[in-house]
């Protein structure tokens, strides 16, 4: 994680650089090209004899072949998921997520690059919390989210995804977004300055 602070101006919001954890998409690959080639293997081995079921018992015949239909999309599913997390490993660009006063950034390789807007971004609590009590809360207390306002898209989810944050240092992370959106919330009759 690289934390880059533009000014030293308090008003400011930070730049927050995120790199795509390779070990943890490693990990993922790892899960899904296992859990595929069990499920290959598993058909491989399957012996049913087809024309014979065909001839005397439809009924069986079709059973078997939608079992075998579902078992081989699940693999064929699972094996594509697989193959994308590896070309995420072996991506050879800069993978990383940034967040800055201008809007997200997200290169990720293989699976795209994204650039939102920071006007058309919601940062948001998974609970109320007004202003007087943000700072006091602990950054375990609540979870962050950041919506895309054009396709309602939750992305801090996908953060968490590909970089290892879990949500409490999102949260720790993303609080002087969440705080400046929770004082854009408040009346103009009520805010100090």
């Amino acid at each position: 994680m690289d934390f880059l602070t533009p000014s030293s101006d308090e008003a400011s919001l930070p730049t927050i650089k995120l790199r795509v954890d390779r070990t943890r998409v490693l990990a993922g690959l790892i899960w899904r090209g296992a859990s595929a080639a069990c499920i290959i293997g598993l058909l491989a081995v399957w012996d049913v004899r087809w024309r014979l079921l065909w001839q005397n018992d439809f009924s069986q015949f079709f059973a078997r072949a939608t079992i075998f239909l579902f078992g081989a999309a699940v693999a064929l599913t699972l094996a594509l998921a697989a193959l994308k997390r590896l070309l995420l490993c072996l991506w050879n660009a800069d993978l990383s997520i940034t967040l800055s006063p201008d809007g997200l950034r997200m290169h990720l390789g293989p699976y795209g690059q994204f650039e939102f807007d920071i006007a058309g971004l919601r940062f948001e609590t998974d609970r109320e919390i007004d202003e007087e009590t943000f700072d006091l809360l602990p950054d375990d207390s609540f979870t962050p989210r950041i919506e895309s306002v054009s396709d309602g898209r939750e992305l801090a989810e996908a953060i968490g995804q590909f970089t290892g944050v879990d949500a409490e240092q999102l949260a720790g992370l993303l609080r002087p977004y969440i705080r400046q959106a929770i004082r854009r919330k408040r009346p103009a009759n009520q805010r100090d300055s």
